[in-house]
């Protein structure tokens, strides 16, 4: 049951923040990630994430946004292992409306009428990395319909295998179902700058997604 609690609020939060932009994506990928292992408090997580939804919700009733709303709407797929490149992207003028950061299992809500550790197991069946790469997939273009997205970014873990296995299937299924731009790169190992190769990427692939409006 907390761990269910924990899992509807941020499905709120995740509402709110790619859905109204109540909250960056930065952040957002953060508060994602604690439904794995509520990082190690849950009771402290918990409260962290009413604070959170208090916040997102005033936001959203004063329509306030913390980017534009103008901005162009991505999907992201695949953590990016420098958080750097969520606020360039943000820095940039695009929003992120959307993720599939490889941790289903952690966002699906488990069913409590069932035995705790059937549920349990069934709950983690949704797991990003358990299914097939059309089933990812299936995930991005859902929300891409939702939220009107206009392009996705797959950030690839560099020495990751599901990556250079995945990343091109994802990106070709998206394409012939959405025909949306798709934006695919590997990460390097996090410093305290992004590299112009891949800032040059980023730039042009916004660009193409404005001249497409």
């Amino acid at each position: 049951r907390h761990t269910n609690a924990v899992r509807k609020t941020v499905a709120r939060l995740r509402e709110l923040a790619y859905g109204s932009g109540a909250l960056p994506a930065l952040e957002m990928m953060v508060v994602e990630f604690g439904n794995l292992h509520y990082y190690s408090d849950i009771a402290e997580w918990s409260a962290v994430l009413e604070q959170l939804l208090a916040t997102a919700e005033e936001r959203a009733a004063k329509g306030e946004r913390v980017l534009s709303e103008d901005a162009l709407r991505v999907i992201w797929v695949t953590p990016p292992a420098d958080p750097l490149l969520l606020t360039y992207v943000e820095d940039s003028g695009a929003r992120v409306v959307g993720t599939e950061y490889v941790i289903n299992q952690a966002l699906e809500v488990i069913d409590e009428s069932q035995p705790p550790l059937d549920a349990i197991a069934e709950s983690f069946m949704a797991a990003s990395l358990i299914g097939t790469s059309r089933d990812r997939a299936v995930s991005v273009i859902r929300q891409a319909r939702e939220r009107r997205a206009e392009g996705v970014i797959i950030s690839g873990i560099l020495g990751g295998s599901h990556c250079a296995m995945e990343t091109r299937l994802i990106s070709d299924i998206v394409k012939q179902e959405l025909d949306l731009p798709v934006l695919e790169f590997d990460v390097a190992p996090p410093s305290n700058e992004i590299g112009l190769q891949l800032q040059t990427r980023i730039d042009a692939f916004l660009e193409v997604l404005r001249s497409r409006r």
